[in-house]
């Protein structure tokens, strides 16, 4: 039988306590993604668009929900004294741009013979737009995490991975 004195926190281990730590982190970030969307978010992009069709009806109901949920967060973080953390997206901005730059530099040319014969006449029309993309990819990765190179160009060493 649980005591009344016994406080939440003191029922847990260190390891408990951090593994519940973070997957309450992760609930309340889906929570706080899924509110903006209730809200109406919508995403317009050049190639893309994003957008939550969901009746009137479906949204209050899971914006309650929602509201609901954090609230149950909020007192479960209270009673483990969990303290909020703060998260610096330099890291995540950073590591998402060299992932692109990686996916950029599968798409010269060259590189696209993968998926079948490639066009002669391909290569020098597409190979400096991947290029171009790949460097601004690259500059904006070395500005958020605070580095300014200037003006990044591919190296010679770069030019010839195209086909590899």
């Amino acid at each position: 039988m649980l005591h009344q004195n016994n406080k939440l926190k003191d029922l847990v281990t260190h390891e408990q306590h951090r593994s519940l730590a973070v997957i309450l982190r992760l609930l309340e970030k889906s929570l706080r993604e899924t509110e903006e969307w209730l809200s109406g978010r919508e995403v317009n992009g050049i190639l893309y668009r994003k957008r939550l069709a969901l009746s009137e009806q479906n949204r209050l109901a899971a914006r309650q929900a929602v509201t609901a949920a954090l609230t149950a967060i909020a007192d479960l973080a209270e009673q483990l004294e969990l303290e909020q953390e703060e998260e610096n997206m330099v890291a995540s901005l950073g590591a998402s741009m060299i992932v692109q730059w990686v996916n950029l530099c599968e798409e010269y040319a060259g590189k696209l013979r993968r998926f079948g014969p490639v066009h002669p006449d391909l290569a020098p029309l597409l190979d400096p737009r991947i290029d171009q993309l790949a460097a601004m990819t690259a500059r904006i990765g070395d500005i958020v995490r605070g580095k300014d190179y200037g003006d990044i160009r591919p190296t010679a060493s770069a030019d010839n991975a195209h086909d590899v």
